[in-house]
């Protein structure tokens, strides 16, 4: 009876009889457990996973959900304990030949519902740099909306599977993160890049690990200023990546890792390459909020020249537009930030007032100049300080301005850890 309802499970000319044989499948082996232990034996399973069932190919859906199906019924039975371990091998084989999103989402089905099934002992870490391996090689085939929700959704599920494993074994999460740097500071062609994918993995990475790792990565001395300057690239390549938390968090700290350790010029050519691309995640909401913070850190860290700020002037009208029309609250949280963001930089590099003139008139704010009369408009303290917080963006840095006697201003930029004088004034900007 076992041979025939597997044979409809399989071979069935339709999806009735298709159904009928699991369902008999079902009751057969929930009423005759020990005739069934004897049926799908390690074995049989071995067979599935290496040989399929007849036409049905061995990395086939129908493969799996039979797995699936049958492993319920042999959870408990003294034989479980080998034919787990079976699985444990035959999942770590199929991980190291780099399957695609569609699979590896079918493999992680099976390890959530059958945890017994995820390789044990030293073989954990071997499975998730070689998940990691894998996921670098993921691209969206198709360009439609469904398509493309499709695959963000196998990617999360495939990532899911790191965080079961590091569920189970704390320790596994340095390692894994050791794979996960090499593959994004190791240079590629530009068509063999790793997969933006990635990103979804730093989501299940303990925040508490972040500065331990930011320093062994910063510190080491066989790490170069190259793979830092690509790890930081590809970081901020993946603020586009929708539905991952923490991204910025990472990114901003690997950033203020590679300050501390005196390699600033690296932050430097990252900001110049990148400023441009991470403005444009603003446009889209489910991608904003991270952007937003790591453009404010990187712009207000960027004190050399204007560049990378001035970069931006042609685009920031537009996005003013959009933001105003949106009618969000992540459209408005993020009009008000990115106002406070760009009045602060333009104080901050004055002198430009032709190139700033069509910001402030999106941002309806009245042009800036060097006019002695337009600065004492703002009140300043007795030590000619004003200190202007950018509140919004969690970039935990402070812009000041400061006017000597003849009404010269400069300016200075540095994380909040600095005290700022108590009775600066503190203005709060908005548009």
């Amino acid at each position: 009876m076992f041979e025939v309802c597997t044979k409809l499970f399989f071979l069935g000319d339709s999806k009735f009889k298709k159904d009928v044989g699991k369902e008999v499948l079902e009751a057969y082996a929930h009423h005759h457990p020990l005739e069934f232990e004897e049926f799908f034996n390690t074995r049989f399973a071995l067979d599935l996973l290496q040989e399929g069932y007849g036409p049905i190919m061995k990395r086939s859906d129908e493969i799996f959900e039979y797995i699936q199906v049958a492993l319920q019924y042999m959870v408990d039975r003294p034989s479980s304990m080998e034919l787990f371990h079976t699985l444990q091998i035959e999942v770590l084989r199929i991980i190291c030949e780099r399957p695609g999103p569609k699979l590896c989402a079918m493999l992680s089905k099976l390890l959530n519902l059958y945890p017994q099934c995820i390789p044990g002992g030293n073989l954990q870490s071997v499975f998730c740099q070689q998940l990691i391996q894998s996921i670098r090689k993921f691209h969206c085939e198709g360009e439609e909306n469904d398509e493309i929700l499709e695959f963000v959704e196998q990617v999360t599920k495939t990532s899911g599977m790191l965080q079961c494993v590091w569920r189970m074994n704390m320790a596994i999460i340095l390692p894994s993160l050791k794979e996960l740097f090499i593959v994004i500071s190791s240079p590629e062609e530009e068509n063999n890049a790793p997969s933006n994918a990635l990103a979804s993995v730093v989501q299940y990475v303990p925040l508490e690990l972040m500065d331990a790792v930011v320093r062994n990565i910063t510190n080491d001395k066989n790490v170069s200023d190259a793979q830092i300057l690509t790890a930081i690239s590809r970081m901020l390549d993946w603020l586009s990546w929708p539905l991952v938390k923490n991204i910025d968090k990472w990114i901003i700290s690997l950033m203020k890792g590679v300050v501390a350790v005196k390699r600033v010029h690296i932050l430097m050519k990252v900001t110049l390459k990148k400023t441009e691309q991470v403005f444009s995640n603003l446009f889209y909401p489910i991608v904003r909020e991270g952007a937003l913070s790591v453009l404010s850190y990187i712009l207000l860290s960027y004190e050399q020249s204007p560049e990378a700020f001035h970069k931006l002037l042609h685009q920031i009208p537009q996005l003013i537009s959009s933001l105003s029309q949106e009618d969000s609250d992540s459209g408005r949280a993020c009009l008000a930030e990115i106002s406070e963001l760009i009045h602060c930089l333009i104080f901050r590099f004055s002198g430009f007032p032709d190139l700033y003139e069509p910001v402030l008139e999106a941002l309806k704010f009245p042009v800036c100049c060097d006019d002695p009369e337009a600065v004492q408009s703002f009140p300043i303290d007795d030590e000619t300080t004003a200190a202007f917080w950018f509140s919004g963006a969690q970039s935990g840095l402070v812009a000041t301005i400061q006017f000597d006697e003849n009404q010269t201003m400069s300016s200075e930029v540095y994380t909040t850890e600095r005290e700022v004088a108590p009775n600066a004034n503190r203005l709060v900007l908005s548009p």
